[in-house]
Parts: structure tokens; sequence; C-alpha cells
């Protein structure tokens, strides 16, 4: 949560300076009253999957034309300004699978092998070390951040490794 924002705005300038070294960076996707759904990511890694031509393909059916990282980002925050949900290609910028998210949008969501960050529907294997590593990485982030209650982080990430849901 924010107060204003130019605090926000602020806020994310600053982390952004400290981050940039790392080859992080952060973007708001979506504003509402005093609230953001923030993107933090490795834009060298969001570029490599943009340059797929999988990846390509599967955007240009959901809308996208053009596949740079800015003009990505732009189509996906307007997909994200037109409702309360999340649009199903919200994986690919997350890193999951390509797989697993045209799955996931075939299936409706049911019928996936194990669940963590991501409902997996390929290589289960590949997808818990991908767990694993998500946990670490959300844990890093979060101690980073020098007070989580005063910037509103308040939920944690579980990735952990389970079975599917009963469907």
């Amino acid at each position: 949560q924010f107060t204003s924002h130019e605090e926000l705005d602020g806020q994310l300038a600053e982390w952004n300076r400290n981050l940039s070294d790392k080859g992080v960076a952060i973007t708001v996707l979506r504003r509402k009253e005093n609230t953001a759904l923030v993107y933090v990511y490795r834009p060298s890694r969001l570029r490599r999957e943009l340059e797929r031509s999988d990846v390509c393909a599967f955007l240009k059916d959901c809308g996208y034309s053009r596949f740079d990282v800015t003009h990505a980002l732009e189509c996906l925050r307007s997909h994200l300004a037109i409702n309360d949900g999340f649009p199903h290609e919200i994986g690919v910028f997350l890193g999951y699978p390509l797989d697993d998210v045209k799955a996931f949008i075939c299936n409706g969501g049911r019928n996936c092998k194990c669940v963590g960050c991501w409902k997996v529907y390929g290589n289960e294997k590949e997808a818990a070390q991908t767990f694993l590593f998500s946990e670490f990485s959300a844990q890093a982030l979060i101690s980073w951040v020098p007070t989580t209650e005063e910037y509103g982080i308040t939920e944690e990430r579980d990735c952990s490794f389970s079975s599917p849901p009963s469907n």
C-alpha cells in the first residue's frame, strides 16, 4: 500500500537504482487506489523469452503485436487493466514454461500433474527445481526490503511442491 503515486514512484525509483547493477528491474503493472501490482524481473531474461518464436506466436494469439520488453509490458498492462483478474499469458512473464501456460488454458486449470508456483502439466522434476529457486529468490527479496510491513508486503509466496488438488 502507498499513500500517493509520488511515494510509490519514488520508492520504485530507489529500488530500481539499488537493483539495476544486479540485472533486476521493478515496474508497476496495475495501480488501484492505494495499492499496486509490481513486477520484479530480469530484463535480459524477459528479452530472451520474448525472442523465442514459440513465445511470440503465443503472445500474438493473445493480442500482442510487438515483442520487445517495453511494448510487451505495455500490452500486458493494458490486458490487466481490462478486468481485476490476470490474463493467462502472464505466466510467460513470470517464467512459467510455455507448455504449462498453454496446458493450463486448454485444461481450464484442471488435470495438472503437480502444483507449486504454478500448475505443472509437463516436466515435474524441472518444475520442482524451479519452485525451490523461486522460494529462495522470494525470501531473498523479502529480506532485502528494509521493513516489509512498511511497504505493505505481508504475504509470503508459497512455492512448495505438492500433488495437484482433486478435480
